[in-house]
């Protein structure tokens, strides 16, 4: 099975092809607000690079969120127009379940750890998940919050933990102090990519478990509220 993976839920755009469980290519830019002129490039580039075309494609998987309201939008509009064109199965792949999913792959996890994965949201809050680590696969504790970095480290007091993801605010908490056993994924490993986005979603196309690509919605955990422009008279 040959599926492309979308992830726009962060200031990385990444797209990322994967086959019989394997990520064969993946390109990953982070250049914030460009999702939208850089999406489309990025997909053509990857299917050339690895000479396939859209018609080579099985599946797709988009990361669906939380994240970015914009960028989640972006993502999932470009996986729907390739999905009906070819009329090929689309899955969504919740964007904190994709950091968790690379975080055990990379050996970066402890058994009886708990797993934490976390992006930014606004007004200093954090979108955040645990998970329990139960032979090598990461099971959801609970449902995604959205949540204050203070209490998120209130919770994980006394607990061995491992923390991951793009949050710089939960992250600056952390290195505040009061953090002791809780260890804190760095680098390129902590982004959101699309190569976890891809392999996810080609367990989940094999396991029947497509969307409804009419009724597919982003997850935006808080309420969505566009932006009024104000028009000068």
């Amino acid at each position: 099975m040959r599926v492309l993976g979308i992830e726009t839920a962060t200031d990385i755009c990444s797209v990322a092809l994967a086959a019989e469980g394997t990520v064969v290519h993946e390109i990953a830019a982070g250049t914030p607000r460009a999702h939208a002129e850089m999406l489309m490039q990025q997909i053509t580039g990857i299917l050339e690079r690895q000479g396939w075309g859209m018609t080579d494609l099985d599946g797709l998987a988009v990361s669906i969120g939380p994240g970015s309201f914009t960028g989640l939008r972006i993502g999932l509009a470009a996986a729907k127009g390739i999905a009906w064109a070819r009329d090929i199965p689309l899955v969504a792949v919740p964007t904190l379940d994709a950091l968790a999913f690379k975080t055990v792959n990379a050996d970066l996890t402890r058994q009886g750890e708990t797993l934490v994965t976390a992006v930014d949201s606004r007004k200093g809050e954090v979108y955040v998940q645990m998970y329990s680590l139960e032979n090598g696969v990461a099971v959801p504790q609970g449902s995604v919050a959205i949540s204050d970095p203070e209490e998120i480290l209130s919770r994980l007091r006394g607990k061995q933990a491992v923390v991951t993801g793009p949050s710089m605010q939960l992250r600056s908490v952390l290195v505040g102090g009061g953090s002791a056993g809780i260890r804190v994924v760095e680098g390129a490993a902590a982004s959101c990519t699309a190569g976890p986005v891809a392999l996810l979603g080609e367990k989940r196309i094999e396991a029947g478990e497509a969307a409804d690509r009419a009724m597919l919605e982003p997850l935006y955990v808080q309420q969505f509220q566009p932006k009024l422009r104000t028009r000068m008279v």
